[in-house]
């Protein structure tokens, strides 16, 4: 056992690794799906899952081949054992050393002494299981953390009031990382000061910031007061706030959790938000979806703001709060913010030097040192990199330098133009009649299987069948010891003792793994097919659904349906084997015998599974529906953590999700409670069934119809024969949580795809189809299906090939929703769309994703090099050709200062990197996929002033020569474009050439001079 035991313990381990990654897998995939079908990855994507599946069916098997030996080896030696036992008192009998009726009793005894040896084998796995994951989540527990050194004082705010932010001397360098983020910072906030923090992406500024917030420690130097009481008295805005699956208002309320509803009004109206929500038919109930996915970036962040707003902290940290707002919203969310400075210290990140060059204090960082600072008038006069900074806002005004010239009008390309989404079903889906009920429909992925199955229930058969007759043969042998005269009597009977007792062993071994072997092939195939139901949803159906509940689905409630293969299909086609034989022998002796056995042993395999699925119906499912619960929070928790920690919520939602986890707990002590009770009335009827049977074979022996020898041997079989029905109680309340995961499963998969398609995928690479990439657009009207205003109404323009349209507007105009219909996430019904003179919609999905290249406002990242996150864009793409797009974009000379370059890990969501690095790695990805096609939704969001430029004009050379599409609040370069759309409430209320609009009275003309009023400044 020890040695089994090592070699289990090191399988598991890697069983327990393949789980990670399968798990992380499937939560990346999930949330990264709508990215991966915008580069065609996402049917793709399905081989990856499918690989992982697999390898996590291969080590589960691994492991059980050698726990299984475990159980093999004690149930090898249970059973051996009483078969010696038998032998030895039949020769004690035989001899006259012993009597009958102890001998009978000793008999009877041997299998519940081995009992728990077999008990010990059956629970081998599921302790070695329960060890590795324990020494997992102590790796994690047990990671050290900083020493912090906390004040006894509860009463922080009148400290902070009192005393100013002190960074002596302060660096830090990332885990992993050898060029330091910050170096040497050493600054004194004052009370009431207003501090801003600029420079290029990547200068350190968000470090700093996630250093006063207590994310990080320093490396060296000293920060007064400490973080653990500076944290309280801070309201933070991130670049990207994680928004909670849940209504507006609650959204709101992580600010402030007692916050009366006139409170929470008040705020988002000083974040300019409160005229958009009372739009919505739900108004502040309204469900913004997982990570604000029902938001625009532009509402998420003013909801941030909101927050921030209510929490009315003496400390607000702003960083990059306008970055995903148009001009306008910008300069009244500055009124709003300097009334909540007033008394306040507010630090403030910024690109957009409008909401900053009012500060008292400018901090210019560059390769994480402080290179400058001052006001904005000093600054300016230095004439160093924020003089350069605001130089670029008077580039917008004379736009000679930004203007990239007209490049020769080239003939179309033949290729065809359309934008990106998904197909919408899998015609190799095992699951194809959606009317079935669960149980037909769980079956169904049998198929292909069931020879498996039947090998499964005929090893299951014999393995009992071989304990009925190993318990009826060792009766037999020391009934009939006790009265022979020569060993030769005993001959047959002790070989078969053996025989029958090494053949329940080793036919349980291979039971087991050829049972699990089932299961697990049909679990892979589960998560398969989930995965490709779940591929044509994305985005628009799975808003409906939280991430950490997909996950929850495609993990814990496919593992659930584990138990429906193993211990609810074999089990009674097991028993119907079992009682079938043992009933024909027994009536073989006395016809009587067998209706009275199967009476009993019908009531303990069908009556008391019926018992128990109806009484544990209800516990079965609060079980399913509370572990998933307990998933969701976690992963939204732990996704959202920063926030929660920000706003001195964690313990709240810790609290949350203990009470969860008790709900959790509470419901398996229920469902055991129900086990415990059909375990006992199981042991009744088995004992019952026994006792009737020998009742009636004594008088039948009496009466010399039955042989005195057989009297022991057809109780005691009849006694083993129940094995057969002991666990269909048990598997009846399986069965009730396996249909709860079923319906959960089938919940999602049932959903209607918001577009399907009907052709048949084909590469315009390979074809002759339209020769050119027009883009009509005409009429088109939108409405989301949980609002009744439309964000778009009779929206008409016209791209030809190889030009180019601007469309500005405030937040909330319909930009996005623009590109979200171009992109087919969305299906629209009024209006109509052409790509290349057809109907939008009579175009196949993937073909035309193909052909689009695509710059997000919340490009996902997955957790892997950054190499990798580009290679999505185009599989076949060179080293050279990665590297010239990143050069391009950017960002290959902040690549190349990385530990491992290209190769470099870049975590979850890409959250190793800041957002302007994220955003230039998304346009290195568009440039990549080099598609005819381009539609840019702010692709310079969260730039400093600088790299946008160089950016801008690298996209205005590649625009030239592409169909492009630009939605942007950002006016910088439009004189590069052919025409610009001004939108407003889902409308054109202007159009025209950059020159036309901006020499009028116009719409345009008002939200250039707000962008550019720093230039009102003087100097």
């Amino acid at each position: 056992m020890i040695i089994i035991g090592k070699g289990a313990e090191t399988v598991t381990k890697r069983q327990y690794e393949t789980l990670r990654l399968l798990s992380a897998h499937f939560l990346d995939s999930l949330q990264g799906l709508t990215t991966l079908k915008l580069f065609g990855q996402s049917k793709g994507q399905a081989k990856n899952v499918a690989k992982v599946a697999e390898q996590f069916r291969d080590r589960t098997l691994s492991v059980l081949r050698i726990t299984f030996l475990s159980a093999f080896a004690l149930e090898m030696l249970a059973t051996i054992s009483t078969a010696l036992v038998a032998v030895e008192i039949g020769f004690r009998l035989l001899y006259r050393n012993m009597e009958f009726q102890p001998a009978l009793f000793l008999l009877v005894l041997a299998p519940e002494f081995y009992m728990p040896l077999r008990a010990l084998g059956a629970r081998f796995h599921a302790g070695m299981n329960g060890t590795t994951a324990a020494k997992r989540i102590y790796e994690i527990l047990d990671t050290p953390i900083p020493d912090i050194r906390y004040s006894e004082n509860d009463n922080r705010i009148s400290n902070i009031n009192s005393s100013t932010i002190e960074l002596s001397n302060i660096s830090f360098t990332y885990p992993n990382e050898t060029s330091p983020a910050l170096q040497n910072i050493n600054l004194h906030i004052k009370q009431g000061q207003h501090i801003a923090l600029v420079g290029k992406t990547g200068a350190g500024k968000s470090t700093l910031v996630q250093l006063l917030l207590g994310f990080i420690q320093p490396t060296e130097g000293t920060l007064r007061p400490s973080t653990f009481d500076l944290q309280p008295n801070i309201a933070w805005v991130p670049q990207r706030p994680h928004l909670f699956h849940a209504s507006i208002a609650e959204n709101i309320r992580l600010g402030k959790a007692d916050a009366t509803h006139e409170e929470v009004i008040h705020a988002a109206k000083a974040a300019r938000l409160h005229d958009f929500i009372e739009s919505l038919p739900e108004k502040y109930e309204t469900i913004v979806g997982e990570s604000g996915a029902r938001l625009s970036s532009g509402q998420a962040q003013r909801l941030a703001l909101a927050r921030a707003f209510l929490k009315d902290a003496p400390i607000l940290i702003l960083d990059e709060p306008t970055s995903a707002l148009d001009p306008e919203t910008e300069a009244l969310l500055e009124e709003s913010t300097r009334e909540l400075m007033q008394g306040r210290t507010t630090i403030t990140i910024a690109h957009r030097l409008n909401t900053i060059f009012q500060a008292d204090r400018i901090i210019v960082l560059d390769e994480g040192k402080i290179i400058e600072q001052g006001t904005h008038r000093e600054l300016v006069t230095k004439n160093g990199m924020y003089a350069s900074m605001v130089r670029t806002y008077e580039l917008q005004v004379t736009s000679d330098k930004l203007q990239v010239e007209n490049l020769p009008a080239s003939k179309p390309a033949q290729q065809p133009s359309t934008l990106n989404l998904q197909l919408s079903t899998n015609p190799k889906s095992p699951i194809t009649n959606y009317q079935l009920p669960i149980l037909p429909r769980l079956l169904t992925f049998l198929r292909g299987n069931w020879h498996r199955v039947a090998i499964s229930v005929l090893f299951s058969s014999i393995t009992i069948l071989a304990s009925v007759a190993l318990m009826g043969t060792s009766a037999w042998l020391i009934s009939t010891a006790a009265i022979a005269v020569s060993v030769a009597d005993l001959g047959v009977s002790t070989v078969g003792t053996r025989f029958f007792g090494i053949t329940r062993a080793v036919f349980r071994y291979f039971e087991r793994l050829v049972s699990h072997d089932v299961t697990f092939r049909l679990l892979a195939k589960l998560r398969i097919w989930f995965y490709e139901k779940l591929e044509p949803l994305a985005p628009a159906r799975l808003m409906n659904f939280r991430s950490g509940d997909l996950l929850a689905r495609i993990i814990g409630d496919v593992e659930t349906l584990e138990n429906f293969y193993v211990r609810v299909i074999s089990p009674p086609l097991t028993a119907i084997v079992v009682g079938t034989f043992t009933a024909i022998f027994l009536a073989s002796f006395y016809p009587l015998l067998a209706p009275v056995f199967l009476t009993f042993y019908l009531s303990l395999g069908f009556l008391l599974p019926i018992l128990a699925q109806t009484t544990s119906r209800k516990s079965a499912e609060q079980t399913i529906s509370l572990r998933a619960n307990l998933q969701t929070n976690l992963v939204d928790g732990i996704q959202g953590m920063a926030d929660l920690i920000a706003y001195g919520r964690a313990d709240e939602r810790l609290a949350q999700i203990a009470a969860t986890a008790d709900n959790y707990g509470n419901a398996q002590r229920r469902m055991a409670r129900v086990t415990g009770i059909h375990a006992a009335l199981g042991t009744l009827l088995t004992q019952l069934g026994m006792w009737s049977v020998l009742f009636l074979t004594i008088s039948q022996v009496i009466n010399g119809n039955i042989a005195g020898r057989m009297l022991a041997s057809l109780t005691l079989l009849t006694l083993a024969s129940f094995e057969a029905v002991i666990p269909l109680p048990l598997a009846a309340q399986m069965w009730n949580s396996a249909r709860e995961a079923a319906r959960r499963l089938f919940e999602v998969v049932d959903v209607e795809p918001e577009i399907k398609d009907e052709l048949q995928v084909t590469s315009y690479k390979e074809t002759q189809l339209a020769p050119h990439h027009s883009l009509l657009v005409t009429d088109l009207t939108f409405t989301y299906p949980t609002q009744t205003t439309p964000a778009l109404q009779n929206l008409t323009f016209d791209l030809q090939p190889l030009t180019s349209v601007a469309i500005v507007g405030p937040s909330g105009a319909g930009k996005s929703t623009i590109a979200n219909l171009l992109l087919r996430f969305w299906d629209y019904k009024v209006g109509e769309i052409t790509l290349g003179g057809e109907s939008l919609k009579a175009l196949n999905q993937d073909e035309v994703r193909e052909r689009c290249g695509y710059v997000s406002q919340n490009t996902y990242f997955f957790n892997t090099s950054i190499y990798e996150n580009l290679r999505f864009a185009r599989k076949k793409v060179s080293r050279e050709e990665v590297e010239s797009a990143c050069k391009s974009a950017q960002i290959h000379d902040f690549i190349m200062s990385l530990p491992k370059g290209y190769d470099t890990m870049i975590g979850e969501q890409g959250l190793r990197l800041s957002g302007g690095e994220r955003q230039r790695l998304a346009i290195a990805r568009a440039l990549i996929k080099d598609a005819p096609i381009l539609i840019l939704d702010e692709p310079t969001a969260n730039l400093d002033p600088l790299t946008e430029q160089q950016i801008l004009e690298t996209l205005f050379k590649v625009m030239k020569q592409k169909t492009s599409l630009l939605i942007t609040h950002r006016l910088i370069g439009l004189e590069n474009v052919d025409e610009i759309l001004v939108m407003n409430h889902g409308r054109v209320v202007e159009r025209g050439t950059h020159a036309e609009l901006a020499n009028k009275d116009s719409f345009y003309r008002h939200f250039l001079d707000l962008q550019n009023r720093i230039l009102d400044e003087e100097i």
